[in-house]
């Protein structure tokens, strides 16, 4: 896990890494490679203020709610790049 994020953070960089990890651990998914690889894909895509305002609207959920998941989280990111 440790060597994966490591060729993240040279990729991408500490900064975006640290913020993807931050946006799955709203969706309980930080330990997650591909939740995270997923974020930072969508970050390279869209842009970091739309999984921002993604995930604060996630992040406003019950921590129950079974919307609060990675799946969930990357579907309001595509819907709302839509918009």
């Amino acid at each position: 896990f440790q060597k994966e994020l490591a060729v993240f953070e040279k990729r991408e960089g500490q900064d975006k890494l640290q913020r993807a990890i931050n946006t799955a651990s709203i969706v309980y998914a930080q330990n997650n490679l591909s939740a995270i690889k997923a974020l930072i894909d969508l970050e390279n895509q869209y842009g970091q203020e739309l999984i921002q305002e993604a995930a604060q609207k996630i992040g406003d959920r019950n921590p129950d709610n079974p919307k609060r998941s990675i799946g969930y989280l990357i579907a309001m990111i595509k819907s709302m790049s839509k918009s």
